[in-house]
């Protein structure tokens, strides 16, 4: 059997609905190592459920960014927290779509219902 290399980056590029040529290029590619780091990275007490998932879905999306084209009047946007919570909320959506691979949205950043992310899944 052959081997595969595991450390080779497996990227996608999306596109975001709200800004015309803005790209934020997503690994694809979270290990368990990462999951585990983040989840005890974050300080929410895991009791405060909504608030924990919160945290370590924004540190997943966070960890999964590889890059973007993001700026401000100011100049060039690091990759933060602080940063990512500036996007409009589909912007948002579109790369949490990419992080987790389930589709949420249309291909204009629009929210599906939960029939839509029923019938999407179905197609997978």
């Amino acid at each position: 059997m052959a081997s595969v290399n595991i450390t080779t980056k497996n990227t996608t590029t999306v596109e975001l609905p709200t800004y015309e040529g803005a790209k934020v290029v997503i690994d694809n590619v979270l290990t368990v190592g990462d999951i585990e780091a983040i989840r005890a990275s974050v300080t929410v007490e895991p009791s405060e459920e909504d608030k924990f998932n919160e945290a370590v879905g924004n540190a997943m999306v966070l960890k999964s960014i590889v890059s973007w084209n993001l700026s401000d009047d100011k100049g060039d946007l690091d990759i933060t927290i602080e940063n990512l919570k500036r996007l409009p909320f589909k912007d948002y959506q579109v790369v949490l779509q990419a992080v987790t691979g389930e589709q949420k949205t249309d291909s204009e950043g629009n929210l599906l219902s939960a029939a839509e992310v029923d019938a999407a899944r179905k197609k997978k």
